[in-house]
């Protein structure tokens, strides 16, 4: 639960790319001049409409890679646009206005792969993640590598925790845990997912699924109650 349950700033693949935009800026030292991007098609089907938080609701991968650049922490992993200033806000507009940011689909041998090249003059960085948000495998400056692990997708499949996760452990699991013993955790998700739900359903967002269910099918219903707050 701790692994998977992790905050993040907005959707985790358009924030996943703001992370690894983050972290390229801050290996090559000084904002880029142009950026080269290779993508998994996962990561554009699950990014490239997605508002960006922080950013006066700019939408999709350019505005992810922009934000990150600009304001992203990487330290702060997938919260890595949480402090977004008035100002940098300006910025990130100037950056996908100015900044060329190329955008191209990888080779497909990863579901989930995010490569991302940053040039400044001379000067460039690559910062590569597969199989997982913030799993980075390669770190490069100048074409020298300071940071490489090695990876296949079969490891998140092999691993230890994982072997566990069987239907028949995940109900015993649910049926016996001590509920003292994960509540901080839960409720942190129920906080977090109530407050998102509320939002979603006081605005416009997206196709707006969560607010058409009950102005369709009526308010008295607990269930289609229930259908509206999760489709947000």
């Amino acid at each position: 639960l701790k692994q998977e349950l992790i905050p993040a700033t907005g959707c985790t693949e358009p924030i996943a790319i703001a992370f690894e935009a983050a972290k390229a800026r801050e290996v090559l030292g000084s904002n880029p001049d142009r950026v080269e991007v290779h993508v998994s098609g996962s990561i554009v089907k699950n990014s490239k409409s997605v508002i960006i938080p922080n950013t006066d609701r700019q939408k999709g991968i350019y505005t992810a890679v922009a934000a990150g650049i600009v304001a992203g922490q990487s330290d702060k992993m997938l919260d890595v646009i949480s402090e977004i200033s008035e100002q940098d806000k300006t910025r990130i507009q100037d950056c996908t206005a100015n900044c060329p940011i190329d955008i191209n689909i990888t080779d497909g041998k990863h579901l989930f792969e995010i490569i991302i090249s940053v040039y400044a003059g001379q000067a460039s960085s690559k910062v590569h993640i597969i199989g997982a948000h913030t799993n980075i495998v390669l770190v490069e400056k100048d074409g020298v590598v300071l940071y490489e692990n090695r990876y296949t997708d079969d490891e998140q499949a092999t691993d230890s925790d994982y072997i566990l996760l069987t239907v028949k452990d995940i109900i015993d699991f649910a049926d016996t845990v001590d509920i003292d013993d994960i509540s901080a955790l839960i409720d942190q998700q129920i906080l977090y997912n109530t407050s998102i739900s509320h939002d979603g359903l006081q605005h416009n967002y997206g196709a707006c699924i969560g607010k058409t269910i009950p102005s369709t099918y009526g308010h008295n219903d607990v269930r289609l109650q229930e259908r509206g707050h999760s489709a947000h």
